[in-house]
Parts: C-alpha cells; sequence; structure tokens
C-alpha cells in the first residue's frame, strides 16, 4: 500500500517526506529573521504577522484539497529550501564567501523570498541574491519567471522588508534585490533528501545539484539583464547593472568549482534547469 510518509528503505531506517519535512521546518523555523526584533524599526509588525497567519492558514487550506503528489511536491520544495539553506554554507555550494539567510515568514509569504544568499566583498560590503526555490518543473517556474519580469518591467527589483545583516550590521529594509528562481526535480531532490537523512557529507559536498543551482543562476542574470535594458524603461540600464553585478560573482564560484568530482552533464538534465531554460528562450 502507498504510505505518503515514506520514500525508501535504508540500512540505518525508513525516511520520509514527512520526517524530513518537520526537520526542514525546524531549521528555517529556527534561522528565520523574526520580525519582533524589528519592534523598535516598524509600528505594524503586529499587522504584519497577523496577514502572514491569515495566508498561512488560507495556504493550509487550499493545500488541504490538492492531491497527494501536490503536497509531496510542497513538501520536497521545503526540505530542498532546508538543505541549500545549510549545505549553502556548511559544503559551500555557494563558494567560500558566502553566507544564506532565511528571510522572515513575513517575506516568504509576501514577498515570495525564500532565501537570501549573502556574498562578502572586499571592503567589508556584500551584494545579495534572493532566492526563489521550485521542485516541480512546468507552470510553478514559469509563474515565478513571470513575476521576475513584471518586477523589471515596473522598475523594480525584491524588497526585503525584514532584513538584517551581521556581516554590515544592519537592520531594516532591503530594497533593489535580484531575485531568481532555483530548483531541482523531484528525483534529484530525493537523492539529496536521502543523503541528509543518512547525515553523508560526501554526497551533499558533490552532489551535482549545487552546479546546477549556479548555472540556474548564471542563466537568469545574463537573460534578465538583458531583458531590463529591453524592457525596464528608465531604470532598465540601472538593474541591468545589478543583475551584472551579481553574474560575476556566480561565475567566479562556479570556476571555483571545476575540480570537484561532479557529473556537469546531469546537472544540465535535470527538469527544472531545462525549464527554466526553455522559460528564459522564450521570453
Amino acid at each position: 500500500m502507498y504510505n505518503p510518509d515514506k520514500i525508501s528503505d535504508t540500512e540505518d531506517g525508513v525516511f520520509g517526506i514527512n520526517q524530513l519535512y518537520d526537520k526542514a521546518q525546524g531549521i528555517l523555523d529556527k534561522d528565520a529573521i523574526n520580525p519582533m526584533e524589528f519592534d523598535d524599526t516598524y509600528k505594524d509588525v503586529a499587522g504584519d504577522m497577523e496577514l502572514v497567519a491569515k495566508l498561512e492558514l488560507k495556504f493550509a487550506n487550499n493545500m488541504a484539497n490538492e492531491p497527494e503528489a501536490i503536497r509531496s511536491a510542497m513538501k520536497k520544495g521545503k526540505i530542498l529550501e532546508a538543505i541549500i539553506h545549510e549545505q549553502g554554507e556548511l559544503a559551500e555550494w555557494f563558494g567560500e564567501n558566502a553566507t544564506t539567510i532565511v528571510p522572515s515568514r513575513y517575506d516568504d509569504v509576501v514577498n515570495g523570498v525564500d532565501n537570501i544568499v549573502e556574498f562578502r566583498e572586499e571592503r567589508q560590503t556584500a551584494s545579495y541574491l534572493a532566492l526563489a526555490i521550485d521542485v516541480v518543473a512546468g507552470t510553478h517556474v514559469r509563474e515565478k519567471i513571470n513575476r521576475i519580469k513584471k518586477e523589471i518591467e515596473e522598475g523594480h527589483l525584491t524588497e526585503i522588508k525584514y532584513f538584517k545583516s551581521d556581516l554590515l550590521h544592519i537592520k531594516g529594509k532591503k530594497t533593489n534585490v535580484p531575485r531568481v528562481v532555483i530548483g531541482a526535480e523531484q528525483k534529484n531532490v530525493d537523492e539529496l533528501m536521502r543523503g541528509w537523512f543518512l547525515g553523508n557529507k560526501q554526497v551533499l559536498a558533490n552532489h551535482f545539484i549545487q552546479i546546477a543551482i549556479l548555472k540556474e543562476i548564471r542563466m537568469q542574470l545574463v537573460a534578465f539583464a538583458k531583458y531590463a535594458r529591453e524592457k525596464g524603461g528608465e531604470r532598465g540600464e540601472e538593474i541591468a547593472s545589478i543583475y551584472e553585478h551579481s553574474l560575476e560573482t556566480i561565475n567566479e564560484i562556479i570556476r571555483s568549482k571545476r575540480d570537484l568530482d561532479i557529473d556537469r552533464d546531469e546537472a544540465e538534465n535535470d527538469a527544472v534547469f531545462q525549464s527554466i531554460k526553455a522559460n528564459l528562450e522564450h521570453m
């Protein structure tokens, strides 16, 4: 009989979606920026939290009516968020100078930011990428890319209301953060989940998905810079420059991983990678 909580048996026991989802949610909740720390910055923190509660309740009710496959994919997306957040630093998926930041629930739910990557630069400066994570190829990727295009057309980039950086010692609103969509197909997420469950650092450190993610980001930085110049209006050149600044950083990280024993062809065969590529080619 099908058991939605059971993915596979291993020598170390059974691991499943619900078990790892709870672990992932615990990590993300613990590390997320807490809006209550901003009560000296904003007067509407309580109102924002009420809005988040309403939206989360609506989402939970909607998900309860979805097929099991959709609920499973949603949980895998959350697990992937946690793995990327954790391994982004532990295994240096985004390079040795990167820090992953879990945004507040407000910025996740309202602004669509699943994770933030902070790249430390010379002279105590930093650049940022807002990550929207997807594990389903097709319409979900297209919708998220269309959101980015709309932001560019309207002359603005992603806003993170509740933001703080230990590196730069800043707290408050962060604007003009370039957004990208990253993800992996469910088969590849299952591999990561298995390695995560077993605590297999080698599997996580050398998994090809890190190359797929970096290349997904690179494709989008190039495409959105071009799109900004064509459709971004008065701010088009400025927005394009913001995307291209991040491009230099990502290219350097990809170069730094040349000696890793990773199947780079497998990275580009991922269905989400291919979906992102196809959507960018038809912008």
